[in-house]
C-alpha cells in the first residue's frame, strides 16, 4: 500500500496534524501508524533514550537505555541464547528480572522455592504455538492428510493455552467453538485411510524440526502420532528453516486480524507455501473493508475455509514466567530471551 502524507495547514485544523492520504482502503491502517517510531540512531519520542548496543555476531548481546530526564537512571536488556542460560545468568545475580521463562525448574529444585524471590506466570496471547505443514511437500500437500493429523492434537497442553485458532481469544475476529478441531482420533484414522499420499507411502514417516522452546511438545505429538501409524522423527532448529516437512515454531499475533502475510500465496514470510485462491481473496477483501462487521464476516469466513484445509495445526498460546529479586531502582537490569524476538 503507498500512503502519501501530508501536513495540514490553514482554516479550523491543527497545523501540527498529519493527514494520511492512502491510494486504496487499508482497514489495518490505524495498527500499522501506532507502531513506535524513530529516527536515525533510535532516537525516538519515549522517555527512554538508547545509550550502548553490544552485538555477539549477527545477535543482540545487550541495550542500555538511560531516562530522557535522568541520565544516572539506565535500564540494560540482556538477550541469552537459551532458557538454561537465562536461568544461570539469574542465579548468578547478573540480572535481576527474568522474563519469558517455560518453566521455573532449576538443577533439583524450582525458583518458587528461593527466598526473596518472586514468580509470576502468564500467558502469551501474543504468540500461538504452531505446526505449520510444508503444503508442497510430496506427503503433506494432502489436505485429507493435514487434517488427518489435526485431528489427533490434544485438547489440553500442559505448556499453554490451547488455541484452535489463528487469531487470539481476545480478538473480535475470533469465533469460540464454531471451527475447532477437537481431537478425534477415530476421525483422524478414518482421513488416512482416505488419503492418497498416506497409503501410497506405507509406512508413513514425517520429519518435525521444531524450536528448542518446544521440544518437549514436539515429543508429545510424535508419541501420538505413532499410536495411529506415523512414525515421526525430531530435528531441534534455532530459527525458522529454510525447508521442513513439518516445523513446529509460532506466529506473534497481530492485534489487527489481517494475516495477509501469512498466507497469501505472494507473500515470502508465507512459510508454509500455502496457495488457495478463495484464501487470498477473502486476505485481501479483509484489508480493503472498513465496515467492521462486513470486515468480521470475512475473517470468519477465512477461519473456516483455512482450519478445512490446514495448511497448519494450531496448538496453544505458551505460558510465560516471569521471575524477579529486589533491585536498585537506579540501574535495572532485564533479560529478553532472544529465540522470542
Amino acid at each position: 500500500t503507498s500512503v502519501e502524507v501530508t501536513p495540514v495547514s490553514g482554516g479550523k485544523t491543527n497545523p501540527l496534524i498529519i493527514a494520511f492520504k492512502l491510494k486504496e482502503s487499508y482497514s489495518p491502517f490505524l495498527i500499522t501508524a501506532s507502531q513506535p517510531i524513530f529516527k536515525k540512531g533510535f532516537v525516538g519520542i519515549g522517555k527512554y533514550k538508547l545509550k550502548d548496543i553490544k552485538l555477539n555476531g549477527e545477535f543482540i548481546k545487550s541495550i542500555k537505555l538511560i531516562f530522557a530526564d535522568n541520565p544516572l537512571k539506565t535500564k540494560t536488556y540482556y538477550f541469552y541464547p537459551s532458557q538454561e542460560a537465562l536461568k544461570i545468568a539469574f542465579v548468578l545475580g547478573e540480572v535481576s528480572k527474568a522474563i519469558g521463562l517455560l518453566d521455573t525448574s532449576f538443577k533439583n529444585t524450582t525458583f518458587a522455592s528461593f527466598k526473596n524471590i518472586k514468580v509470576f506466570k502468564k500467558t502469551n496471547h501474543q504468540l500461538i504455538a504452531t505446526l505449520f505443514y510444508n503444503t508442497r511437500d510430496g506427503i503433506l500437500s494432502d489436505a485429507k492428510l493435514r487434517n488427518a493429523l489435526t485431528y489427533t492434537i490434544p485438547d489440553k497442553f500442559k505448556e499453554g493455552e490451547r488455541n484452535y485458532s489463528p487469531f487470539a481469544h481476545s480478538s473480535w475476529a475470533y469465533t469460540q467453538g464454531v471451527n475447532e478441531r477437537k481431537q478425534d482420533i477415530a476421525r483422524a484414522r478414518e482421513l488416512f485411510s482416505e488419503s492418497l499420499t498416506a497409503t501410497k507411502s506405507g509406512e508413513l514417516t514425517i520429519n518435525i524440526k521444531t524450536l528448542s522452546r518446544y521440544e518437549e511438545t514436539a515429543k508429545e505429538i510424535v508419541s501420538i502420532w505413532k499410536t495411529v501409524g506415523v512414525k515421526a522423527e525430531i530435528e531441534v532448529v534455532e530459527s525458522v528453516p529454510q525447508t521442513f516437512q513439518v516445523f513446529l515454531g509460532d506466529f506473534r499475533v497481530p492485534r489487527d486480524p489481517d494475516q495477509y502475510v501469512l498466507w497469501h500465496k505472494d507473500q515470502e514470510n508465507n512459510i508454509t507455501r500455502y496457495n488457495n485462491l478463495r484464501i487470498d481473496k477473502l486476505l485481501e477483501d479483509g484489508r480493503k473493508t472498513v465496515d467492521l462487521a462486513e470486515r468480521k464476516q470475512i475473517y470468519a469466513d477465512f477461519e473456516k475455509y483455512l482450519l478445512a484445509d490446514s495448511p497448519a495445526s494450531f496448538l496453544y498460546s505458551p505460558y510465560e514466567n516471569e521471575i524477579s529479586r529486589r533491585y536498585n531502582e537506579q540501574s535495572d537490569t532485564f533479560q529478553v530471551n532472544r529465540a522470542d524476538n
